[in-house]
């Protein structure tokens, strides 16, 4: 497919040669001859061979003025086809677009949101798995090196914790932070402090504790917040 310089290029190529009558030298073909050949045959024409160019000459023009007329109609015709074909082209790139954006905030519904807001929101959806011994949704949220202290001084792993909360030993009924959390950011590491109030079930005994905690998330490789680190104290009352 000829690209649009080269097209209009062969165009004026031709418009010339309609000018100059078809030959490179810019004479016309056997013009020459034919007005001797008629001055010979019929005396007295050669006289009226003045008028006889003019008449050529005219029809010439008439004919090139066609001829541009013609080419002028179909550029214009290859102009407003280039210009449909590019509008199409860029409606099509918008639209492709378009999708690109809206799968990629489907698939990260989060990603919009300021770090503190994803943050706080995922640790309200770990006090709701808690709450409901969720373990599940808790085993995304906790990383697998977490290390978890109670208030009464005891630590856990991921898996000890989990499994105490599985079993059903430790059943947590409630979890209230009081003032929401004060949030710190450190690039992709997030610390959690506060006060919350906690009801909790111990081997059927049920508790009622006041305590400060702080927490520590963090993001790896762009994924999501996940707990490693947990530490809580009894306020006295």
């Amino acid at each position: 497919m000829l690209s649009l310089p080269a097209f209009l290029a062969g165009r004026l190529r031709l418009l010339r040669r309609h000018l100059s009558g078809g030959h490179a030298g810019g004479a016309l073909p056997g013009y020459k001859k034919r007005h001797h050949l008629d001055a010979y045959r019929h005396p007295g024409s050669a006289a009226r061979g003045g008028a006889g160019i003019r008449e050529e000459r005219q029809k010439l023009c008439a004919r090139a003025r066609s001829t541009s007329l013609r080419l002028g109609l179909q550029l214009a015709g290859l102009c407003y086809s280039f210009a449909g074909e590019t509008e199409k082209m860029t409606s099509r790139v918008w639209l492709a677009i378009f999708f690109l954006l809206a799968s990629a905030f489907a698939q990260s519904p989060n990603s919009s949101l300021p770090k503190e807001e994803e943050l706080r929101r995922t640790e309200q959806s770990r006090v709701d798995a808690l709450v409901i011994s969720d373990v599940p949704r808790l085993e995304k949220l906790l990383g697998d090196d977490l290390t978890y202290t109670h208030s009464t001084g005891i630590k856990e792993s991921k898996a000890e914790f989990l499994h105490r909360i599985q079993s059903g030993e430790v059943k947590y009924d409630s979890m209230q932070h009081e003032n929401g959390a004060s949030i710190r950011l450190y690039g992709d590491t997030g610390v959690l402090t506060g006060t919350s109030r906690v009801k909790v079930s111990v081997r059927g005994q049920a508790l009622n504790l006041h305590i400060r905690f702080t927490e520590v998330w963090v993001k790896r490789d762009g994924g999501p917040w996940q707990l490693v680190a947990w530490q809580s104290t009894r306020i006295a009352e």
